[in-house]
């Protein structure tokens, strides 16, 4: 009955009584944690777990996928400073698509890009949320931004409640988290940086065809309800016929 135990808790038959009281996690996982098949309202689905240590593989024992010591290349971060306004007649998309091209030809394949500076506060969440989604358009892993004052005023907006809001905000002031551009930015460390002024963007378009390419001069003029385009629309890359434009 002692050598039964004593592999239960994951100590040697020669150690101590009191040891028998401080069971390893591993075997804690088997004996409580352990679901083998979750219920979450109905929904079932396997268990799985990714632990800390090499002896998380006790809970394969129990039909529950499970591995420890995981390990990851941690990819490099890009700094993508935000410094001024937009100008009169620049819009969101101008700003997209000007964002897009710069990072795509900086580089960040299978890189973080964190966005930061007192720019942000000239972008809702709307527009956060549109360059987030274009990270396959630069080729980014991430495009990330953190959390300020428009986060949860989106968060308040879109149903959560103030209990809720206030939660995240403390939670993430405490952990240095929460950036408050109101006060004094301590400049962090990237592996590499962009800097963007609002001011210098400028209306621009891009054709579903060739998005990596966009035209900031391409004139479209509309005559009698009709839009008319130019032969050529010239980008960063030269002239190219409007055919690979749109």
């Amino acid at each position: 009955m002692r050598f039964q135990r004593c592999l239960i808790v994951g100590v040697s038959p020669e150690s101590s009584p009191s040891n028998f009281q401080t069971p390893k996690l591993s075997s804690v996982n088997l004996e409580y944690l352990g679901r083998v098949v979750f219920n979450n309202d109905g929904i079932l689905y396997p268990d799985s777990v990714v632990g800390t240590d090499s002896h998380t593989t006790m809970i394969d024992g129990l039909g529950v996928a499970g591995w420890g010591q995981m390990s990851m290349v941690l990819p490099g971060v890009v700094g993508f400073k935000l410094a001024g306004k937009l100008s009169n007649g620049v819009t969101a998309t101008d700003l997209v698509l000007t964002v897009t091209q710069m990072l795509r030809k900086h580089g960040v394949v299978g890189k973080f890009v964190e966005f930061y500076g007192e720019g942000m506060g000239e972008l809702s969440l709307a527009d956060r949320a549109t360059i987030a989604n274009m990270s396959p358009e630069y080729g980014a892993t991430m495009g990330f931004f953190p959390v300020d004052h428009v986060t949860l005023q989106y968060l308040k907006l879109t149903g959560r409640s103030d209990e809720t809001v206030s939660m995240i905000e403390a939670y993430l002031r405490a952990n240095k988290m929460f950036v408050d551009y109101n006060e004094p930015q301590q400049e962090k460390v990237y592996t590499s940086y962009l800097q963007l002024d609002l001011a210098d963007v400028e209306p621009c378009v891009s054709g579903p065809k060739r998005y990596a390419l966009f035209n900031r001069h391409l004139l479209i003029f509309g005559v009698l309800g009709e839009m008319i385009l130019p032969r050529k629309c010239s980008t960063n890359g030269g002239e190219l016929g409007i055919e690979d434009c749109f």
